[in-house]
């Protein structure tokens, strides 16, 4: 799906107050912004990752909820060093910015341990509440789908026993949908590698 305003319409298209269509339109274009000119590992545009990952949360999740939507397109902006937590506070409110804080990979590693820092941060996607985990679940579905074909055989591996331990086990507890959906990404996955 290329980002467009069609792609926008479909974010959209849900909601019915001014005030979610407006919020969902500001992340799209604050996405498209930070994004730009940015790729994904394994390549690919940054913002469509974005974009399907907010398609997921609205439509294979159903969480008709602006503020998980504006997460999911807002979710790597965390981690580009001109972005910054307040800035998402003063632009989107307190739910989005912790929501993208909480899906975010801290930029300045955990003392340069970069193992420890993915544990931290998988411990820290763990507690979080069921929504915002389901959208780290969309997050990972997108990328296993999309992302992981792309990537060298060794780290596709690493992510995809990383999906099985972690994520299936968070999928099978806050969402069916994304369950299956990933368990059937995965068989993909496997087939195509």
């Amino acid at each position: 799906m290329a980002p467009s305003s069609g792609g926008l319409a479909t974010l959209t298209a849900p909601f019915e107050t001014f005030g979610e269509i407006d919020l969902v339109k500001r992340a799209y274009h604050h996405a498209a912004h930070a994004y730009h000119g940015r790729q994904v590992a394994g390549g690919g545009p940054l913002l469509d990752h974005a974009v399907r990952t907010a398609r997921i949360v609205l439509e294979e999740v159903e969480l008709l909820d602006a503020d998980l939507v504006c997460a999911a397109l807002l979710h790597a902006t965390l981690e580009l060093p001109e972005e910054s937590y307040d800035g998402l506070i003063q632009h989107f409110g307190m739910s989005v910015a912790t929501t993208v804080r909480t899906l975010s990979r801290d930029r300045t590693g955990s003392a340069g341990d970069s193992d420890l820092g993915r544990r931290l941060y998988l411990r820290r996607i763990g507690e979080a509440t069921p929504n915002v985990i389901r959208v780290k679940l969309a997050q990972r579905l997108d990328e296993v789908r999309h992302v992981y074909p792309h990537l060298p055989s060794a780290e596709r591996n690493e992510q995809v026993r990383e999906t099985e331990r972690y994520f299936l086990q968070w999928a099978s507890s806050y969402s069916a949908p994304l369950f299956d959906a990933l368990k059937e990404a995965l068989a993909s996955l496997r087939l195509a590698s």
